[in-house]
């Protein structure tokens, strides 16, 4: 009985020193906060985790500017093998710099051109060079440029429903690299309908909707991507967005390009 009470002692020590590492483990990778912490090694280079905000970012202003269907942009990246950067003419080039600053409130509104070169700057990085010009992305995207006030003026109308057909983006991985990261996608067109207060996505491959894939219902009014790619992910084109390094913590868009 002494023998069986000694090692029950022994099993619960051990235990609590389990749980104290345990936790002392939890505390130095969740809650220190030193800037090292911001660093990650591959390989034998260093990656600064803050470049992901500045990728996501990319990401945003790219899915703002090519997958609104009120722009005459609207898919301009997909359906092509690649796309690279810096061979987009300039008025694309400038249009994706200019895009997710524009107010849609239907009146008249001025931006900075030193603000669309800052950010054509964080997009494009030295690969392409600002060099503004008027925009004309249909009727709802009529940007004139004015160099010798050095802005831009526009007026473009609001939407006209809360459910706005378009492309949708659902990221699938990322991969890192000591000079690049590349972000993997499916990509997808949804047009929705209305019927007796219930909303369905109707899903193509493009804008074209030369090729219809299916229907989902809208939940609470929100689309479940992941529902979608779950259902009819082996038909829904892939990309990689890939963004290449400049410094330790500045990265650029490179390219797109379709690998499925």
């Amino acid at each position: 009985m002494e023998n069986n009470k000694g090692l029950i002692t022994i099993i619960i020590v051990l235990f609590v020193l389990v749980i104290g590492l345990g936790g002392f483990i939890a505390y130095e990778r969740f809650f220190q906060t030193e800037e090292d912490d911001t660093l990650t090694t591959i390989g034998e280079s260093e990656i600064n985790l803050n470049i992901f905000y500045q990728v996501s970012d990319i990401l945003n202003q790219l899915d703002s500017a090519f997958n609104d269907s009120s722009s005459a942009y609207i898919g301009h990246i997909y359906g092509q093998k690649r796309v690279i950067a810096k061979e987009l003419d300039n008025s694309t080039a400038t249009y994706l710099a200019l895009q997710s600053v524009l107010l849609k409130t239907g009146t008249n509104q001025i931006v900075s051109s030193d603000l669309v070169k800052s950010n054509y700057g964080k997009i494009f990085g030295d690969t392409n060079t600002y060099k503004p010009i008027s925009i004309d992305a249909g009727s709802n995207y009529k940007v004139l440029y004015h160099p010798d006030q050095n802005n831009y003026t526009y007026q473009i109308a609001g939407p006209t429903s809360i459910y706005q057909s378009g492309y949708v983006a659902y990221n699938l991985k990322t991969s890192l690299a000591p000079d690049k990261v590349i972000v993997k996608r499916k990509v997808f067109y949804v047009d929705y309908t209305t019927s007796d207060n219930v909303v369905t996505a109707n899903i193509y491959k493009t804008n074209s909707k030369e090729q219809y894939l299916g229907k989902i219902t809208l939940q609470k009014g929100v689309l479940n991507s992941y529902e979608v790619i779950s259902k009819y992910g082996s038909k829904i084109p892939t990309y990689d967005y890939t963004f290449v390094k400049k410094t330790q913590e500045d990265y650029n868009f490179y390219s797109i390009e379709q690998s499925k």
